[in-house]
């Protein structure tokens, strides 16, 4: 069996075509949860969990301890399952990876083994390591990268979600749910499902939505970058005191207002050269679950000049070089951020 899309997988484990065995990462890890549960479910009959189930936590694996496993029969069964979680191949030595590799390569036909990334990324470009791996299981099984979705999926799985639940979600405020929250299905349906506990009945609202669901740093970001091209200091500084709030680091906050200014620059760069949001997304190999930060981008960024643009730009970088390098308190460091630029636009006025 060979690489496949999600979409694939899942139907192929409804059809019961179960690999020998599965690699399993990428950024939806709800979706990759639910394969690993689904796969279980068709190998090991539940009564016979404690004979025929093993799981693995990479962190502390025992490589002699993992092979008896792979050795292992099933009982009063056809197959037994071996799940592996969060092995992080970057930290195993050559020896213990070739060790590793090998007892892949030589898994017994009455075991399915789930290796599976949560909290360990994986960068098939880079690593070495995990692309043997790959290329290993794709000959005897499946290798499956669980992608982010673009809005369009996103926007219609919730709704379906929603109308299970006997409450109306419509597409456009499914959109606004989604620009708020995250890209991450995990993350939307654990809001969804706070939503539909909150309305009770009827109709999911933009009120509700505001209410009720936190937004994303990404989210934010935007909103914060967007203030500081309006020379809108109070809601910048309101916009981060909240992030603050919400316990997110200065570093994660600075590269997600790295991120928006990254998108407004090149929408604005885009509106110069007379390109189209579909042409910038393509020259800038933009995901399809990211292609909505651009459109926005281009949507906001016609009454901002170049010159401004890269002015806070540079204002950003000059806080990530004292983030690395100074002592001072990291949100301080951001508020002088905003502080300056407030400094330069009082400046340019009595200009």
């Amino acid at each position: 069996m060979p690489y496949l899309q999600d979409e694939e997988l899942f139907k192929d484990i409804k059809q019961k075509n179960i690999a020998n065995m599965y690699f399993l990462y990428g950024q939806e890890k709800y979706f990759i949860s639910q394969a690993v549960l689904q796969i279980r479910k068709k190998v090991v009959d539940e009564s016979f969990e404690g004979f025929n189930l093993n799981r693995v936590n990479g962190e502390k694996i025992d490589l002699s301890e993992f092979e008896d496993m792979t050795d292992s029969l099933p009982m009063m069964a056809e197959k037994r399952c071996i799940i592996l979680k969060d092995l992080d191949l970057e930290k195993l030595s050559k020896p213990d990876f070739d060790k590793f590799i090998d007892i892949v390569k030589n898994i017994s036909e009455t075991t399915v083994l789930i290796i599976y990334q949560d909290l360990v990324l994986v960068d098939m470009k880079k690593s070495s390591k995990y692309k043997k791996l790959a290329e290993l299981v794709a000959k005897n099984g499946v290798v499956c990268d669980f992608a982010l979705k673009d809005k369009q999926t996103l926007k219609r799985m919730l709704c379906q979600r929603a109308s299970k639940a006997y409450i109306e979600l419509d597409m456009k405020t499914a959109e606004l749910l989604i620009d708020r929250c995250s890209s991450s299905y995990m993350v939307l349906i654990n809001e969804l499902d706070k939503l539909i506990s909150y309305v009770g009945e009827g109709e999911i609202t933009k009120a509700h939505i505001d209410e009720c669901s936190i937004k994303s740093i990404d989210s934010s970001a935007f909103d914060l970058a967007k203030s500081i091209l309006t020379n809108n200091f109070d809601r910048a500084y309101v916009l981060l005191d909240e992030l603050f709030y919400l316990r997110q680091e200065a570093v994660a906050i600075l590269s997600a207002l790295a991120l928006a200014f990254a998108d407004i620059y090149r929408a604005k760069c885009g509106v110069i050269s007379s390109k189209s949001v579909d042409e910038v997304t393509a020259d800038f190999n933009y995901p399809k679950n990211r292609q909505f930060a651009v459109k926005n981008a281009f949507r906001d960024v016609r009454n901002f000049s170049i010159e401004h643009i890269r002015v806070c730009i540079e204002a950003l970088y000059d806080a990530d070089i004292q983030l690395k390098s100074s002592k001072l308190d990291n949100k301080l460091i951001l508020e002088q951020m905003l502080g300056k630029k407030l400094l330069m636009s009082i400046n340019e006025r009595a200009i």
